[in-house]
Parts: C-alpha cells; structure tokens; sequence
C-alpha cells in the first residue's frame, strides 16, 4: 500500500514538472512578477497558474505557495518521504 502511495505522488510530481518545466509553460507568464516574490527563495501568487517557478537567483525550482494544487502536492511529498523513511527504518 505504501508503495502504491509513494509511486502515484512520483507520478503526480513528475506530471506537474513535465507540464511546467519541459513544456516551458513557466516562461514570462506573469507581468511584474517580482512583487510576488518575498525575500529570495518564497513566491506567492494566486493568480499564477504554476505550481513551480524558477528561483529568482541561483539554480533550481521554488513552489508558488499561493497556489493549492502546489501545497497539495507539498504536503503529499513530505507524506510520502516521512513514510518511506519510517519504513526503512522498520517501525
């Protein structure tokens, strides 16, 4: 059972990072977008249809913490790990 919950929230992720990332739908969607950002690393926009966005410096990826979908799919990604980390653990 916790394998098919682990596997089907990978699936989930990677789905959202092909639709944002290899699509390239993340690029110039919102105008003026640097008044959603606070401080370097948290954006927050919920007019924003992306889960993911480029970090605003440095490389990698940030989450819109504005959008549901994306705090959703948050929280089912540290379910999975605190999970798959108890089972490795044997408790």
């Amino acid at each position: 059972m916790l394998i098919l919950f682990v596997v089907s929230v990978l699936a989930l992720t990677g789905m959202v990072f092909y639709k944002t990332i290899i699509t390239k739908e993340w690029r110039n969607v919102v105008p003026n977008e640097s008044e959603h950002w606070h401080g370097v690393i948290f954006y927050k926009n919920a007019d924003d249809p992306r889960y993911f966005l480029p970090k605003r410096t440095g490389l990698g990826w940030t989450i819109n913490f504005a959008h549901p979908g994306a705090i959703v799919m948050l929280v089912l990604i540290a379910v999975a790990v605190v999970s798959f980390a108890k089972m490795m653990m044997g408790t």
